[in-house]
């Protein structure tokens, strides 16, 4: 599965939590008083946190996406190998 498509699978998953949290507040929360107290904000909060998570694993996807073929092609370079490392990463981890 291609990066977008991921990304397009997680956002689906956050705005199902915000029209959840929509449709809760409008009708309240069935059951008992512990399900009931819980604080609904906390599903935007979930929704968010969701979003941007998905966002991260999209730029780091699309990131290596492009890449492998790059370096595929041109051959690995050493400006690239040095700041990859930089960030705790090597060629090896992504290829």
């Amino acid at each position: 599965m291609d990066a977008k498509t991921k990304f397009d699978n997680v956002l689906e998953r956050a705005t199902a939590l915000c029209d959840l949290h929509a449709r809760l507040e409008t009708h309240g929360v069935p059951g008992d008083d512990d399900v009931a107290n819980l604080s609904l904000d906390d599903l935007l909060r979930s929704a968010l946190m969701l979003g941007v998570s998905g966002m991260d694993a999209y730029y780091r996807d699309k990131f290596v996406e492009r890449l492998v073929p790059y370096t595929k092609k041109h051959g690995p370079k050493k400006v690239l190998e040095n700041a990859l490392e930089k960030a705790g990463v090597t060629m090896a981890d992504i290829l």
